[in-house]
């Protein structure tokens, strides 16, 4: 009942937890990283309320055009 119980709450990692130990510690990382994220992002909105979002930045080359 306890692991039932634990699956509702948790959701399929705790599956994976239980299954091998190293996707464990990777789970762990990616919501440590998740909450991290959330924590600098409200920071960030917090900061600098009217920030412009640059989220795909590309840089391109400048033509390279021969004189005549």
């Amino acid at each position: 009942m306890a692991i039932l119980t634990a699956i509702a709450r948790e959701g399929f990692p705790f599956l994976l937890k239980r299954i091998d130990p190293k996707i464990k510690e990777e789970i762990e990382k990616l919501q440590l990283y998740i909450e991290q994220t959330a924590k600098q992002e409200k920071i960030r909105k917090k900061n600098f309320p009217n920030a412009i979002i640059v989220e795909d930045y590309k840089v391109i080359e400048n033509d390279q055009r021969t004189e005549d």
